[in-house]
């Protein structure tokens, strides 16, 4: 299953990642430069309610064209579940709850956007879209709760976050195995061309255990030093 064509890193695939990243730029700048705390907050609603639209939309276009199936569009995957998170974040601004949302956005949806899975693209260009339009926006909820909201991760928070992770596999686990689905990718290999997929099953999964520790570890990063400019003591609230 070869899927929708599209090159990786080619002329269309940069275009999109451009457009992507200069909405986030301009939201950024918005709600840092031009929004008073009210205004912000706002937009931060917003945000939280463009993101179940745009979920909601998704299922009601592949609902109407014939594609929709349980096994693939229910939101179990890492990061649909991530974009849950995010508005719960967002409508919360709970700790525990922006830390899930900070390390599941930040390590799924990148791998999203740089390295896209056509095979599961069963719209044609309206999939291209979506893939860029749902996972930028989670991707922006992330980054408004850090850079507008000022919220940090705690010391510890990538081991607690990735052993919520992996107890979530045994829900997701039974639901594959009720729907002979594959969220969270852990019955095969997802497509696409992340240089990241490294073995076949079950091994890739060891190795995405292994580098999705060291992704959790390498995003706390600029919170450690983010901590540390703002507070030489760990942050514990």
């Amino acid at each position: 299953m070869t899927g929708y064509p599209f090159d990786t890193l080619g002329t269309k695939h940069l275009l999109y990642m451009g457009a992507t990243v200069l909405v986030w730029i301009v939201v950024l700048w918005l709600g840092l430069r031009r929004l008073d705390p009210k205004q912000g907050r706002r937009v931060a609603l917003g945000l939280a309610f463009f993101s179940l639209a745009q979920e909601l939309a998704d299922d009601l276009l592949r609902v109407y064209h014939g594609v929709w199936a349980a096994e693939t569009a229910l939101p179990f995957h890492l990061c649909s579940l991530g974009m849950l998170v995010s508005v719960w974040a967002l409508l919360s601004r709970k700790q525990l709850v922006f830390e899930v949302a900070y390390f599941w956005v930040l390590a799924a949806a990148t791998q999203a956007i740089l390295t896209p899975d056509n095979t599961r693209w069963r719209l044609g260009e309206l999939d291209v879209f979506w893939n860029f339009l749902s996972h930028g926006v989670i991707m922006l909820n992330v980054f408004w709760l850090v850079f507008v909201d000022g919220m940090r991760c705690r010391r510890w928070s990538w081991l607690k976050v990735f052993l919520i992770t992996n107890l979530m596999m045994i829900p997701i686990a039974i639901i594959n195995l009720i729907l002979n689905a594959n969220y969270f990718f852990v019955c095969w290999k997802p497509g696409g061309e992340s240089p990241f997929l490294i073995g076949e099953w079950p091994w890739y999964i060891l190795v995405f255990e292994v580098l999705g520790l060291s992704f959790f570890v390498l995003l706390y990063l600029p919170m450690w030093l983010a901590n540390r400019a703002r507070d030489p003591q760990p942050v514990t609230a």
